[in-house]
């Protein structure tokens, strides 16, 4: 499975809630609504970087999850997988 680099415009849109597809794994889920939080309390470039950051390496770390991979693809539409 190919991860989008952190430049990828989808990493924000899923932390800002502007889409919000139905995630397989509850662990997606209560990452981003914590995270969608975090963004909210303080909507800087930095906040979104290091939410991004996280949200990257939470994939990175359950790439070999079929529901991790349903996932991404929710979020991104068409990657490698």
């Amino acid at each position: 499975m190919i991860i989008p680099d952190e430049s990828d415009p989808g990493w924000a849109k899923a932390i800002s809630r502007q889409e919000s597809p139905d995630y397989e794994l509850l662990a997606t889920k209560l990452l981003l609504g914590r995270l969608a939080i975090i963004y909210e309390m303080n909507p800087t470039q930095e906040t979104i970087q290091k939410c991004v950051a996280e949200l990257r390496e939470y994939f990175f770390r359950n790439k070999d999850l079929p529901k991790a991979q349903a996932d991404l693809l929710k979020m991104f539409g068409e990657v490698d997988l």
